[in-house]
């Protein structure tokens, strides 16, 4: 009887654990996006990041790997660290477009916008390769070694 009890206790905790996990995975996809956009880009040259944004946000704020790129408040943008200068920010659809890309540039990059003072929040990786790397790849599927 004993062993019975405590199947019973530890299958019991199983299916409570179970369903609050799933619950908070529920709720957490419920406010967060999961979708990563991918990119590629070449060193040097310029890549844009284009949103599904109908509304102009009230705030915009682009990080990447958690350093601000650029912040729009509502009525003035700024541009921070090797971003100045190199991107152009829509103040309507939240688009960014690097230019002079670089190495370092590759990374996951955030936006977090506010529209109608509600967050939305939107993912997109890049990578940016250079000219070695096109012309490798187009030898190797050629066989040209």
């Amino acid at each position: 009887m004993h062993l019975y009890s405590s199947l019973t206790n530890t299958h019991m905790i199983a299916v409570v654990f179970n369903f609050l996990c799933f619950f908070f995975l529920f709720l957490k996809s419920s406010f967060i996006s999961f979708v990563v956009h991918i990119h590629n880009g070449k060193n040097g040259q310029t890549v844009s990041f284009v949103t599904d944004i109908r509304e102009p946000p009230n705030e915009i704020l682009w990080k990447h790997d958690g350093n601000k790129v650029v912040e729009f408040d509502g009525s003035e943008q700024k541009a921070f660290g090797s971003y100045e200068h190199r991107v152009t920010l829509d103040w309507h659809s939240a688009d960014l477009t690097i230019s002079n890309l670089r190495y370092e540039d590759s990374g996951l990059y955030e936006l977090e916008t506010y529209i109608n003072n509600k967050l939305d929040r939107k993912q997109y990786q890049l990578e940016v390769i250079g000219k070695f790397f096109f012309f490798a790849l187009f030898n190797l599927s050629n066989n040209n070694f």
